[in-house]
């Protein structure tokens, strides 16, 4: 699993890691060499395993420790391009490290796929970032006067938030700042307050489940003479996630009549009186457990699972047939067929697939 560690963090100087097993990332670096190193060294973090540094932003609480630091450690700077013409123009980073652009989709950093994504702070181009290995996603976002949709989207669903909740209203409006800081600190360029904080953790929409993950059919063990139910098989694959995705998986599995690799698409079609069958029994027995946005949502996860199983035997296809077994060349590309088939199906009967759960949620 995966880790965030604060090193350090205040007005006098920011700088955190996120790490995966030996290799890890620095967010930021505010104080000088030996304060970052001590907290490196009592860590046990080794210079030599590190993939590079993290800019948010150019406030030197955020960066006034780089210069020293990477003289001695020339490890690679990521940030946005703004940020980093503005490090490389006042020589906080010296010109024997690299600087690389993030752009704003996924990116390799060391162990870690970085995704960039844009917050609100009175500098040039602040951003933060959500840290994803194959198991396990983290969110970093602070310096920001509110919480961003991008930031919203980004943070979704991660494991470990790191999120700033700055100050308290009513302290800040009668405090001792002088009221041009006050305003700084409260504004949409400032800081979150912890209000604005607590609203944010609040505004997710779909929780995190125990989920299966692989909700076929097959992976029900049935009586053979009651012909009922006895338990689900196959738990390699469970872990947290979304119910609207098991919903999903057994919908792209059991709301059609034909093999996932039938060759002949006009066979494929998504049956909506099945879809009407499943939601109707899911909802009976699940229901009750699940919020109203889920609920609202479970023709996304049908749409979404089916899109995202297509896509995968395309892109294994594409690449050489490395992860599915295949008994025939193009295998993978006949299952790719049925799935957007299933999709386009899906998206011509949309409202037909709301208006389902609707009844079955009445």
């Amino acid at each position: 699993m995966s880790e965030f560690i604060s090193l350090y963090s205040g007005s006098s100087g920011n700088c955190s890691v996120v790490r995966t097993g030996e290799r890890y990332i620095i967010i930021d670096m505010g104080k000088g060499v030996r304060t970052t190193s001590a907290a490196l060294k009592e860590l046990g973090l080794n210079i030599s395993d590190c993939a590079g540094i993290l800019v948010t932003h150019e406030h030197s609480d955020h960066v006034k420790g780089l210069a020293t630091f990477l003289k001695k450690n020339p490890l690679p700077v990521y940030g946005a391009d703004d940020t980093l013409d503005f490090l490389d123009a006042n020589g906080i980073v010296p010109a024997s490290c690299e600087l690389r652009t993030l752009s704003g989709g996924e990116e390799d950093v060391g162990d870690f796929g970085v995704t960039m994504f844009p917050t609100s702070h009175d500098v040039c181009d602040p951003m933060c970032f959500r840290f994803e290995t194959d198991d396990d996603a983290l969110g970093y976002c602070t310096d920001t006067g509110v919480l961003t949709p991008e930031a919203a989207d980004a943070l979704f669903g991660v494991r470990i938030l790191a999120l700033e909740s700055n100050h308290d209203e009513r302290m800040l409006a009668t405090g001792p700042y002088p009221s041009f800081l006050k305003s700084r600190v409260g504004g949409d360029h400032g800081h979150l307050s912890n209000a604005q904080a607590a609203e944010a953790l609040r505004e997710g929409k779909l929780p995190l489940r125990v989920t299966h993950n692989d909700t076929k059919l097959n992976n029900v063990l049935i009586d053979r003479k009651s012909g009922e139910g006895v338990c689900v098989i196959d738990l390699d694959t469970v872990m947290p996630g979304l119910a609207i995705h098991d919903f999903g998986d057994s919908i792209r599995f059991g709301a059609n009549h034909s093999a996932e690799d039938e060759r002949d698409l006009s066979k494929v079609n998504f049956d909506l009186s099945l879809f009407a069958v499943y939601t109707e029994g899911f909802l009976a027995g699940a229901g009750g457990a699940l919020t109203e946005a889920e609920i609202t949502y479970l023709p996304w996860g049908a749409k979404l699972m089916t899109l995202e199983c297509g896509m995968r035997f395309l892109t294994d296809y594409l690449e050489g047939d490395h992860y599915f077994h295949i008994r025939r060349e193009g295998h993978n590309l006949d299952r790719c067929r049925t799935q957007f088939k299933l999709v386009a199906d899906m998206e011509a009967q949309w409202d037909e697939m709301a208006g389902v759960v609707e009844r079955c949620r009445a």
